[in-house]
């Protein structure tokens, strides 16, 4: 999915252990192991490849340069 690989070549990997990305429900799932990344690193990984994260938005730049298939319909 290219979704996941955005995510998963992004500065916020350290420490993630698998990444799912739910297309239909709209939802990524990381795990990942808390002594190497804290959740807000992982949001913040995630806002800048262009996601909302929880309660963090997605930067609108990295947001217009995803993939049609990337973007919410």
């Amino acid at each position: 999915d290219c979704c996941k690989n955005i995510f998963m070549s992004g500065k916020g990997n350290k420490g993630i252990k698998s990444v799912n990305v739910d297309d239909i429900k709209e939802v990524i799932t990381v795990a990942y192991d808390s002594e190497k990344v804290s959740l807000e690193e992982i949001e913040a990984a995630i806002a800048m490849a262009g996601f909302d994260a929880n309660d963090r938005k997605a930067d609108p730049e990295a947001y217009q340069k995803l993939d049609g298939c990337c973007k919410k319909p």
